[in-house]
């Protein structure tokens, strides 16, 4: 599964790069494109990780909790990430671009973390409990 999962992702990726590499004059390729582009190869590579590599977690509902919080804050990253790609080709700084790429990077952090939390919390409760 883990290889299909691989091709998958490797062709998405290809996909994608060509596409705007194609789209994408060569004057445009500046740095907030090449910032836009690393943010979405990043966003890829949580999605890949949080399909192919769930972290197991012991417990009935914690391993759904942490499964379920991985592919939520992985997809949704990726999605801002798209977002902020569209934002790019506005007049807007690099600095800003960056800052609003950290933000995004910062709330996938917290959304994975507390789902780790509180798989964590079931698994030790479920553990209690028999």
């Amino acid at each position: 599964m883990k290889a299909i999962w691989t091709i998958l992702f490797l062709a998405i990726a290809a996909a994608i790069f060509g596409i705007t590499v194609l789209l994408v004059p060569e004057t445009g390729r500046t740095d907030k494109f090449w910032l836009s582009m690393g943010g979405i190869g990043f966003g890829l590579l949580a999605l890949y990780i949080a399909f192919t590599f769930r972290a197991p977690v012991a417990g009935e509902q914690g391993s759904g909790l942490m499964r379920g919080t991985l592919a939520f804050g992985s997809f949704f990253y990726f999605l801002v990430t798209l977002a902020l790609a569209i934002v790019a080709v506005t007049s807007i700084e690099f600095k800003w671009l960056a800052v609003l790429h950290i933000l995004a990077l910062l709330a996938w952090i917290v959304v994975t973390c507390f789902g780790a939390l509180g798989a964590t919390a079931l698994a030790k409760a479920d553990r209690r409990g028999q």
